[in-house]
């Protein structure tokens, strides 16, 4: 299904028009069919859901990344998927920012967190990279670590995995269903980061697993 959905996703169709949207959400992974399923696509695995809500599912191809913009469920959002590979994330986003005259403020950045027990969610704003280059790439380039995330447990990698092995495989197949519900989970946290405070979002998501 998620290699269907990457195929589906790179058309070339306007985004959907209308008002300025009120977030720029950034979905990180790694472009490509072959990393569809991996741990580090969860943000795709993110972007794939809220497009289902919206209207219209093809991307227009702008600012080194696939690019929606229309309304989920009441929310105006800009959903961003980089194609620059994920240590050069913040390329993409800066020209999307830039594009759509929007600020860090209005930036939600949703990705894995190997150091999040898995099928665990955690949204804050600023901190550290923590070792995620996308997120690092974002600060480095932005010139700030002020944003918004919706982070997404996968747990650390067993024995001497190298964690960069880890990330790039996909789930196990008893962890599917725990990831569908992850991944609706972390939609849901987006849009309501448009709809009422950070701290409400924080005390709402943080340590679910559905």
């Amino acid at each position: 299904m998620l290699k269907e959905f990457w195929n589906a996703v790179t058309g070339n169709s306007d985004p959907a028009g209308g008002d300025a949207p009120d977030l720029l959400v950034v979905l990180l992974g790694n472009p490509g069919p072959e990393h569809a399923a991996a741990r580090h696509n969860l943000g795709f695995m993110v972007g794939e859901h809220l497009l289902a809500g919206g209207a219209g599912a093809k991307t227009k191809q702008q600012y080194r990344g696939h690019l929606w913009v229309g309304n989920i469920n009441g929310v105006k959002a800009a959903l961003l998927f980089p194609q620059t590979f994920m240590n050069d994330s913040g390329h993409a986003v800066t020209k999307a920012l830039e594009a759509l005259d929007m600020s860090a403020e209005q930036l939600v950045v949703v990705h894995d967190d190997i150091d999040l027990a898995f099928g665990r969610l955690r949204v804050r704003s600023g901190g550290t990279a923590g070792g995620h280059l996308g997120v690092r790439s974002i600060a480095d380039l932005t010139g700030t670590r002020e944003f918004r995330r919706v982070k997404m447990g996968v747990g650390r990698p067993p024995g001497r995995m190298d964690p960069a092995d880890f990330v790039l495989a996909e789930f196990e197949p008893h962890e599917v269903p725990a990831v569908g519900k992850m991944v609706e989970l972390a939609g849901a946290a987006v849009l309501d980061l448009a709809r009422y405070p950070l701290e409400t979002v924080m005390s709402r998501y943080n340590g679910d697993s559905g």
